[in-house]
């Protein structure tokens, strides 16, 4: 199992998000007129940042980028922590909950969101600009849990929605329900591991192999089921 995650875990990521972000725009022109078009655009914006923040994979391991390694050996951008924290824990969260207050209709539950998302955007600010000094090379566990809670909070009021309307009767057919009900799963599984992020080590590795197979299986489980629900569901009106 070591060996298998050392040499497809970043393959077989990149490639179901991938397929995902293919989903989105085979089906593009079914959802166009839709919210849904929004959540394919984040799909394809999570493809592009993993091919990009692939970049400290790809001088290490392809000989022709040697001088590019080179060049940016011991300098801010050495590593990809800071691509990662700024355009997935933040923006992609923002992009997250936005997609949800395209969906909610009760005033109550989208002014809560505003308000949360509102003080996640300045407690990140807050955190990011008191440790700056450690910021291209380290992850803030404050700005992954907060993220989490944020869009499970979302996907939550969404939820809550939809068990108080008439779309409960059909819940199977509605593509939010799925995106809902997948990100919700994926959270609860992936975001107790940030908690023990402290005991990470390259030298643990039993707690590497688990983490890496938690974080691969759900990554699968959750793209693949994002592509099989765009290509299956329905536009839904807005």
């Amino acid at each position: 199992m070591e060996d298998f995650l050392r040499d497809n875990y970043t393959l077989l990521t990149k490639t179901v998000e991938i397929i995902a972000a293919i989903s989105g725009l085979f089906v593009y022109s079914k959802f166009k007129s839709t919210n849904v078009k929004f959540f394919i655009w984040i799909l394809i914006g999570i493809a592009i940042l993993e091919l990009i923040g692939g970049y400290t994979i790809y001088i290490e391991r392809y000989e022709f980028l040697e001088p590019l390694r080179n060049k940016i050996k011991g300098t801010k951008i050495e590593t990809n922590h800071w691509m990662y924290t700024l355009f997935w824990k933040i923006g992609a969260t923002i992009a997250f909950v936005y997609y949800f207050l395209l969906w909610i209709k009760g005033p109550i539950f989208k002014n809560i969101l505003k308000i949360l998302t509102a003080g996640f955007i300045i407690v990140s600010a807050v955190v990011i600009g008191s440790n700056f000094s450690i910021f291209f090379n380290t992850s803030f566990r404050s700005i992954g849990i907060t993220s989490s809670l944020l869009i499970m909070i979302a996907v939550v009021f969404y939820l809550i929605q939809i068990l108080q309307s008439e779309r409960i009767l059909q819940f199977y057919k509605s593509i939010n329900f799925i995106i809902a009900a997948t990100l919700l799963i994926w959270y609860l599984i992936t975001t107790p591991l940030i908690f023990y992020d402290i005991y990470f080590s390259r030298d643990d590795m039993p707690y590497v192999v688990l983490k890496s197979s938690i974080l691969l299986f759900s990554n699968i489980f959750m793209y693949i089921t994002f592509s099989i629900a765009l290509l299956w569901c329905k536009p839904e009106n807005n």
